[in-house]
């Protein structure tokens, strides 16, 4: 965990000294967008060769799903909460 942690720190300080230059931004991204890329690939060779995972995809996928919908439906519901008790016009502040 210290070498996650010294590593995002001097990436940190890189990126704040090199922020000007377009050139390494430009650089950054291309890899980072690649490393992205090559690490999808990656999990997904070694989700393949799990012959439990495999079997239970459909279930990962039915559990996924719940929790998006719960999710989103919590979300709605809070937010309209929160809109109403504080960016709603009332009527007797016109």
């Amino acid at each position: 965990m210290l070498n996650i942690t010294i590593f995002l720190m001097a990436g940190l300080g890189a990126g704040y000294l090199l922020r000007k230059n377009e050139g390494v931004i430009r650089f950054s991204d291309r890899v980072s967008a690649i490393s992205i890329l090559l690490l999808l690939f990656l999990l997904g060779l070694s989700l393949g060769r799990n012959a439990a995972a495999l079997r239970n995809f459909s279930l990962f996928g039915v559990r996924a799903a719940a929790l998006t919908v719960s999710g989103v439906a919590g979300s709605v519901f809070f937010s309209s909460l929160v809109y109403k008790a504080f960016f709603r016009e009332r009527k007797n502040d016109k």
